[in-house]
């Protein structure tokens, strides 16, 4: 086991993508393009623009290319469209594996990272996340490595997947000041906002006026929206690998190098992106850059591997068996809850089985879901 453990072959991202195939087979074998229903109303978006050319956004802002490139894959079959999803998922955790830094415990935090269940639905499951995140780190990249005209294309496209992605453009900005305080560089870069908002331009038609860019009506109070915060994020890699690796990070949180424009940068985008999922701290999958970002900041950080494997198969096993402290009264729409430790379903499993009890009824989900939005943009946009 010893030996097994120290092999050459998981000193590479090898034994990551042998996991998300494995995985990802009965996601492809029953077909369901998601348990969310954010999913089902970017198809909805893009039938629309192929069948009726016209523009209604899934839900504010509007998420203009990567509807475009559902409308694109609805006319393939749902399981063409997972699989998509799953490549750029895998193609996604090979870039960032060659993107980090080489340390020691590089392969164990990556597999960590990799296999647990926030970053597996996500590739799994036909939404913006890992698409949208995949070219802002590239445009990242990009910039690091001088790139300048490549980068500017790229966080167009990242933005016009997801426009909290702009993120990434600010920290493109940081790095260039922060390495060569270049101002022109800066200005240059900053005039990719223009097509970003020529993007956009269809949902303030539609939503008549910059009311389309309030996302959404905050429901429940600061309480309830730091419990939710707090409660989600330890979800992450089961709960005792996720207090592990949080632990540790904050015990050796000096060994990051906050001078180094490319970890200024890193952290911003930590920062922002959790800073976005306080406000409404709904879906997992909204805080996918600042994962990636900590996977870049504790990759510095050395912790024993006693303690790491404990954490891989805390995250691991997570996806299957997961043992909860908090029970709320509404499962997915809680608005309280009370102390109660229990094992319940693991975060993959019950995403597969809400997932394919949608599936069972597409047709008539997808049908709603164009109804749904073609009503809440009707007299402008929703949430105004």
């Amino acid at each position: 086991m010893k030996k097994f453990l120290h092999s050459k072959y998981l000193e590479t991202y090898k034994p990551i993508l042998f996991i998300q195939t494995v995985l990802f087979l009965p996601f492809l074998i029953d077909g369901s393009i998601s348990a969310d229903w954010d999913s089902y109303a970017s198809l909805a978006s893009g039938k629309i623009l192929f069948e009726e050319l016209t523009y209604i956004p899934s839900r504010p802002p509007g998420f203009p290319l990567y509807e475009l490139l559902l409308g694109v894959l609805s006319k393939t079959s749902t399981r063409f469209t997972i699989f998509f999803h799953y490549l750029v998922g895998l193609f996604f955790t090979i870039y960032i594996y060659k993107s980090l830094p080489e340390t020691k415990l590089k392969p164990i935090y990556a597999f960590i990272f990799f296999t647990s269940s926030v970053y597996l639905i996500s590739a799994y499951t036909a939404i913006d996340y890992v698409l949208g995140a995949f070219f802002g780190f590239a445009f990242l990249n990009k910039i690091r490595e001088q790139k300048f005209v490549l980068a500017y294309f790229l966080i167009i496209i990242s933005c016009g997947i997801r426009l909290s992605n702009v993120i990434f453009l600010i920290a493109g900005c940081i790095f260039l000041y922060f390495s060569d305080k270049d101002l022109k560089k800066i200005a240059i870069l900053l005039t990719s906002l223009i097509p970003i908002i020529f993007l956009y331009l269809p949902s303030y038609l539609v939503g008549g006026g910059v009311c389309f860019l309030n996302l959404t009506n905050i429901d429940h109070n600061l309480y309830e929206r730091l419990g939710r915060y707090f409660y989600k994020q330890i979800q992450f890699f089961g709960i005792l690998g996720s207090l592990i690796l949080i632990f540790y990070f904050f015990k050796q949180i000096r060994k990051i190098e906050y001078k180094d424009p490319f970890h200024l940068s890193i952290i911003f985008i930590f920062i922002s992106f959790q800073l976005s999922f306080l406000r409404l701290p709904t879906e997992k999958g909204h805080l996918l850059p600042a994962l990636i970002c900590f996977l870049f900041l504790i990759n510095n950080i050395e912790i024993k591997r006693k303690f790491l494997y404990l954490v891989l198969i805390s995250s691991l096993l997570s996806n299957f068996f997961a043992i909860e402290f908090l029970k709320p009264d509404i499962p997915n729409h809680a608005t309280s809850a009370e102390f109660s430790i229990f094992i319940d379903e693991g975060y993959l499993v019950k995403d597969f089985k809400i997932r394919a009890d949608k599936g069972k009824n597409f047709e008539y989900n997808i049908s709603n879901s164009v109804s749904e939005i073609k009503n809440a943009w009707s007299k402008g946009a929703p949430n105004c």
